[in-house]
């Protein structure tokens, strides 16, 4: 069984990952972060990054040259 602090962390932890996902998921991602700052919007920056495996140079190469 569970302890309580167990389930309610288990629970403020869900509810966290589904806040992240829904406010774009990458908050707390660097990578998205430095690409979006450089001007690159951030759902083509996600598909970049995930394309170059987490790469930002590969990434900022695919996106210049799309």
């Amino acid at each position: 069984m569970e302890s309580m602090e167990t389930a309610a962390t288990s629970a403020m932890t869900s509810t966290a990952a589904a806040a992240a996902a829904e406010a774009g998921a990458g908050a707390d991602d660097p990578a998205l972060d430095a690409l979006a700052d450089m001007g690159f919007a951030r759902d083509r920056a996600r598909a970049a990054l995930d394309a170059a495996g987490g790469d930002i140079a590969g990434a900022v190469d695919a996106l210049s040259h799309a």
